[in-house]
């Protein structure tokens, strides 16, 4: 019940009633429709149980109650030529990595699945994961006990069943990202364009030394076959339902350190990515504009020239790590907690 809450303050405060009506996507429910006119300035209130289109995915209640809280990834993000909001992320807990995509209704208070996950809850080999990252790709003949072994046997499986090095990069056979990394806020929908973009799609899963220990190819060869043009973002058509590795020649933000912000500005019609991080090394401070259309990144440096890093560090005037922002197109401001 939290949950419907939650989600029809965030999308009321997105978008009129009036918009609802041209949905062309979902039918809306005259009985919501209804709550949401009678509900007054400052107020909110509690919709009934969402309905779910989940195709014939059923995995820890998702096909009941859509995909559930993910702390991954903390916020859904309007798309106002759908009249939805998008959503994805992995979790701490269950369902822990996955790259699935949904879309919620608030017109009809449905959660639709547009992208069921590659290879289920992958999850289950987070153990596997860091032995092999942390450990075995370094001494790939360290001895390991029963149960590790058996960790391991169950993650190669998981990735020959689900991971494949193809045209330059690493991807699920489908064409989508490895266990989506920590983001929480580099999260948002770029209206121009059409698309999700998700500026650290790309986890610390996705690497050449895995995917070397478990099929016997080396990295260096590996490596000479990677196209470097490929970035960790990652974009996603709902229209097409289709992951999309985004990649490109021109100079880029780095788009490094978990806890950045991506925002979109609809009267811009850019977004703005932002990133203070200090749990990587080397620390990560950066701020760019990105227009997805024209493929163009404009690397920004406020308050007169000054470095994210100076502002963060020394005048404590620009936000750190792990901010949620949110755009005023009245104001004119993004503002960062």
């Amino acid at each position: 019940m939290f949950r419907n809450y939650l989600f029809c303050s965030l999308f009321v405060a997105s978008c009129s009633i009036n918009a609802l009506a041209r949905d062309r996507l979902y039918e809306d429910d005259p009985r919501v429709v209804e709550q949401l006119k009678n509900l007054g300035d400052r107020s909110s209130l509690v919709l009934d149980p969402v309905k779910v289109e989940a195709g014939d995915l059923k995995m820890h209640g998702m096909e009941k109650h859509g995909p559930g809280q993910r702390d991954y990834c903390n916020k859904m993000v309007y798309a106002s030529d759908r009249q939805t909001a998008l959503y994805a992320g992995g979790n701490h807990m269950v369902p822990h990595r996955m790259n699935d995509v949904w879309e919620y209704h608030l017109g009809s208070n449905s959660w639709h699945l547009l992208y069921a996950p590659d290879g289920g809850n992958a999850g289950k080999h987070k153990g596997a994961y860091f032995l092999t990252s942390r450990t075995l790709v370094r001494d790939p003949k360290k001895e390991m006990t029963e149960k590790e072994k058996e960790q391991i046997a169950a993650y190669k499986k998981w990735w020959g069943d689900n991971v494949v090095f193809k045209n330059g990069h690493l991807t699920t056979k489908r064409g989508g990202p490895i266990m989506p990394a920590h983001t929480w806020d580099a999260f948002c929908y770029d209206e121009k364009a059409g698309k999700l973009l998700w500026g650290m799609g790309v986890s610390p899963a996705a690497q050449l030394s895995t995917h070397a220990y478990f099929t016997g190819r080396s990295v260096a060869e590996l490596e000479r076959e990677t196209d470097a043009s490929y970035s960790p973002m990652w974009m996603f058509d709902p229209d097409k339902r289709r992951w999309i590795h985004y990649r490109t020649s021109k100079p880029r933000a780095k788009l490094r350190g978990m806890g950045a912000t991506m925002t979109w500005l609809p009267d811009v019609g850019k977004s703005i990515w932002y990133v203070a991080a200090q749990n990587v090394s080397p620390h990560a401070f950066e701020m760019w504009m990105f227009d997805a259309v024209a493929d163009q990144w404009t690397e920004l440096i406020p308050n007169g020239g000054k470095s994210i890093s100076a502002l963060v560090i020394k005048e404590n005037a620009a936000p750190l790590s792990e901010q949620q922002s949110a755009y005023s197109v009245k104001l004119r401001k993004l503002v960062a907690v």
